[in-house]
């Protein structure tokens, strides 16, 4: 009898320690660029945030017209990360949001918070790094090929300094669009990953395809006014709606 006591205590105290650890909306400092998001918004970004088990501490803005003009994405939802408290911050236009229902809105928050819980990929991570030591295995083969052509009689620094100056060619001949081309790939089978994962929590993909059709909607409505910004997003979301239908 003693024994199943402690079982039953312990379980409620695990019960309460589970239902303490939970994400905090901490009010955001008021800049040019942002205030703090009104209530009926942050009681979205809880629902949304408690939906994907996000547990850590964040803030949650409303762009004014200048943090608008200093990042047009401010006209939807952003996400990005407060420099100076170094804590998630999601940045959602009411004007635009509010035309949503509710569960279009949790959607889009959630996907937010996914983000920073998961983070890139390890490969995105090391893409960079990658890029780097390509760029010296250049330069090594290049160095090695001009040892088998007359040059081999030169010194050493010329030929180092002739094997930079084909590697730097590389650069803009191939080697950037390769990077921007794999970055872009793993970025959007990353963002795939995160819509089908919000989903799976949400139980509607409906609402998730109804909302990403607006954004891309929206987007295209922009690229009227505003198409060098918005011309890396165009179809974007529309692809991403896609992508979940195909899921069905």
């Amino acid at each position: 009898m003693k024994n199943f006591r402690r079982i039953v205590i312990n379980s409620v105290f695990c019960l309460i320690a589970l239902n303490s650890i939970q994400a905090t909306m901490v009010e955001f400092t008021q800049d040019v660029s942002a205030m703090q998001a009104p209530q009926e918004i942050i009681i979205v970004a809880q629902k949304a945030a408690e939906l994907v088990n996000f547990v850590a501490d964040y803030e949650i803005a409303v762009p004014t017209v200048m943090g608008i003009e200093m990042n047009p994405l401010n006209k939807f939802t952003w996400v990005t990360t407060n420099q100076l408290t170094k804590r998630p911050l999601i940045i959602v236009n009411p004007d635009w949001f509010g035309k949503m229902p509710k569960e279009q809105q949790i959607f889009l928050l959630a996907r937010n918070f996914l983000v920073f819980k998961e983070g890139k990929t390890l490969l995105m991570q090391v893409l960079p790094y990658l890029y780097i030591l390509l760029s010296l295995l250049l330069v090594f083969l290049f160095f090695w090929l001009l040892g088998k052509t007359p040059l081999k009689n030169q010194k050493t620094w010329v030929r180092v300094l002739l094997a930079l100056l084909l590697a730097g060619a590389c650069e803009p001949l191939f080697l950037d669009k390769l990077y921007a081309d794999l970055l872009r790939h793993l970025g959007r089978r990353y963002d795939v990953h995160i819509l089908k994962s919000v989903v799976e929590k949400t139980k509607d993909k409906d609402a998730a395809i109804k909302a990403l059709e607006l954004f891309d909607d929206s987007i295209n409505a922009e690229l009227k006014i505003e198409e060098k910004f918005w011309t890396p997003y165009k179809g974007l979301f529309g692809l991403y709606a896609q992508e979940l239908k195909r899921n069905s």
